[in-house]
């Protein structure tokens, strides 16, 4: 591996000055300046308008909103010592006795 110095490394990685950036673009700051986006997001869940295309039917939406909800708390129901009954608490019973060897 060569070996650089100071100046060559200051070429190769230091990108030189570099402009601000605007975050009015960015996806989570649109509905603070974007009249149609704020319309729309009145609640922060909002999942879009429900229509007769398949796949965005109220339907549809609601299995979205109720799979992600599951998630969810199957998720943060992880302060139990074994939250799932049907998983063995340590799969591999064993493995500490084989470390210590």
């Amino acid at each position: 591996m060569k070996r650089l110095t100071l100046a060559e490394w200051e070429r190769k990685y230091i990108a030189g000055p570099v402009e601000r950036f605007d975050q009015k673009y960015q996806m989570f700051n649109r509905p603070n300046w974007d009249p149609e986006i704020k319309d729309l997001l009145k609640s922060w869940s909002f999942t879009g308008e429900a229509k007769d295309k398949p796949g965005y039917t109220q339907l549809d939406h609601a299995l979205q909103q109720a799979s992600w909800a599951g998630t969810q708390i199957a998720l943060f129901n992880t302060s139990k010592p074994n939250s799932n009954p049907g998983v063995a608490a340590d799969p591999a019973p064993g493995r500490e006795a084989a470390r210590r060897r």
